[in-house]
């Protein structure tokens, strides 16, 4: 189309339109249409722009009921192309979760197979024509916050009439993301069917921030309260005594702490399940519900003098906490902190004394329980020059470090405590 040809569709259309708000009373001409998910909920910030012969003409934007048009008037010897795009992201994370994860798990082996086109095209977020684990691996990253979108964005649009050949294997058809006419049409309704990808079971709801969960059940987790000594080393262990979910996610916060290591307890619980940063623990998992077991185990080094339950948190401040049973049903997730009953035989590592020290020198520590311990001595650098087991009794314990035990090490020594899935680590100064 040449630049006399626009000018004069300009005019002409211009024309059209006063024309049109000067008779809209009697039946004006006009296009429209909706952009809306498989769901019926619509999309907002979704722009349409309109070619005309192949070349851009004009754009139209999707308000918060998912509705786009205006006053128009099409001519039987032009062609008309729509396509729908959104530019914005503020909805990206909305309706796409673990249970969606585990929804393409299930669809993959067989037990619950997809049953709508928009099920496969959100489930190939790669458009590689296929669902697989890749598909389910970058999904699980985008939930972990370990990468900030999906490869080909947020949302796909396609033709809302497009009639599948096989609904069943839809990734093979070409389904059209435009929408074209070389008809002469009035009041013609122009619709989108707006596919969320990752969002596989449809959960997507317009200005939704966090998931829906309900209070009438929950993911009850538990772990022990425990007192906290800046500068040393902890292993929590996280556990629950119902475990009522096929899927699960949130974020595990430690103010005042830095993360080392974090390692799940449950089955196919792995690094691929976790994103660590800074102060917190992303997960996502699922599976098969499980009744009292442990869940995951975090490994930290106390940033200050405080208690456990002052600086652990389960909450959305990267992923979404949110849980679900086998049916989908969302549900929140809650910690509880179990305290000691004897508070005084908690599990503690003393500092050993004298420290500084040019040995011998004894070191002291608390167990709750009578399990064994081991204590190991290493050097900045992580290498091992003592390991010593030990019979643990409930209460305090004793033992005693001589010189020849640590190959006459010197400068800074760590040595850390474990038993009983506890531990903790402090550091010595040998002098010369």
């Amino acid at each position: 189309m040449n630049s006399f040809t626009k000018s004069v569709l300009l005019v002409a259309f211009t024309f059209i339109f006063f024309k049109n708000l000067l008779f809209s009373q009697i039946g004006d001409p006009g296009m429209g249409g909706t952009i809306k998910t498989h769901n019926n909920q619509p999309v907002q910030n979704v722009e349409v722009l309109i070619h005309v012969n192949g070349s851009p003409f004009t754009i139209f934007k999707t308000g918060t009921s998912g509705e786009f048009g205006g006053l128009f008037w099409s001519d039987s010897s032009l062609n008309y192309t729509f396509r729908a795009k959104k530019l914005t992201s503020e909805d990206k994370y909305n309706g796409v979760t673990t249970f969606d994860v585990s929804r393409i798990s299930k669809h993959l082996t067989g037990i619950d197979t997809f049953t709508t086109p928009s099920q496969f095209l959100a489930a190939d977020v790669n458009n590689d024509k296929e669902i697989d684990a890749i598909d389910m691996l970058t999904i699980r990253n985008f939930i972990l916050r370990k990468k900030t979108d999906l490869p080909y964005g947020a949302w796909r649009f396609v033709d809302k009439s497009y009639q599948f050949i096989n609904p069943n294997n839809p990734l093979l058809e070409d389904a059209r993301d435009s929408i074209y006419f070389s008809h002469k049409f009035l009041d013609f309704s122009i619709d989108f069917l707006a596919i969320k990808y990752g969002d596989v079971n449809n959960t997507f709801v317009p200005f939704l921030t966090q998931p829906q969960v309900r209070d009438n059940k929950s993911l009850n987790l538990k772990v022990e309260d425990m007192d906290l000594i800046a500068g040393n080393e902890y292993t929590i262990k996280i556990t629950t005594d119902d475990f009522n979910a096929a899927a699960f996610q949130g974020t595990f916060s430690l103010s005042d702490a830095t993360i080392k290591s974090v390692k799940g307890d449950l089955e196919n619980y792995g690094d691929s399940n976790f994103g660590l940063f800074k102060n917190d623990i992303t997960t996502s998992w699922n599976g098969a519900a499980y009744s009292k077991t442990d869940v995951l185990s975090i490994t930290f080094i106390a940033g200050k003098n405080t208690q456990l339950s002052e600086i652990l948190t389960v909450n959305s401040t990267l992923t979404p906490a949110v849980a679900n049973d086998e049916k989908g049903d969302e549900m929140p997730i809650k910690l509880q902190f179990k305290n000691l009953k004897n508070k005084e035989n908690s599990f503690n590592l003393l500092q050993n004394t004298p420290n500084p020290t040019s040995l011998p020198t004894n070191i002291d520590f608390i167990l709750p329980t009578e399990n064994p311990a081991k204590l190991t001595f290493f050097t900045l650098d992580g290498r091992v020059i003592l390991s010593k087991n030990i019979d643990g009794k409930i209460g305090k314990n004793s033992i005693f470090i001589q010189k020849s035990e640590l190959n006459n090490a010197k400068g800074v020594v760590f040595y850390k405590l474990e038993s009983a899935g506890n531990a903790a680590t402090k550091r010595m100064v040998i002098l010369d």
